[in-house]
């Protein structure tokens, strides 16, 4: 990964390229939905197409940066001849 890195406007940073923090949800997502695929393959569950977005709530009091939590929403399609079973284990 070749990036611009630097502290965001918000922060009275010059905010060119990404930050620390979008790195640190990126990847928490990364791991996440890797760990999604790799369950679903273990457990032989056949998608049609995998996807996710993900959102920071974060907190910033006096200047102070901080994480409150990290919401994941997969989205998961199965291929059309999915099972009752399979649609519960997805």
């Amino acid at each position: 990964l070749k990036t611009k890195i630097s502290i965001p406007k918000e922060m009275d940073g010059p905010g060119i390229g990404t930050n620390p923090d979008e790195m640190l949800l990126g990847a928490a997502a990364t791991c996440y939905i890797i760990t999604l695929a790799a369950m679903m393959e273990r457990s032989q569950l056949e998608k049609e197409d995998l996807s996710m977005s993900s959102e920071a709530v974060v907190d910033v009091t006096n200047g102070v940066f901080t994480y409150e939590k990290i919401i994941h929403r997969p989205v998961i399609i199965l291929k059309e001849s999915a099972s009752t079973y399979d649609i519960e284990l997805a």
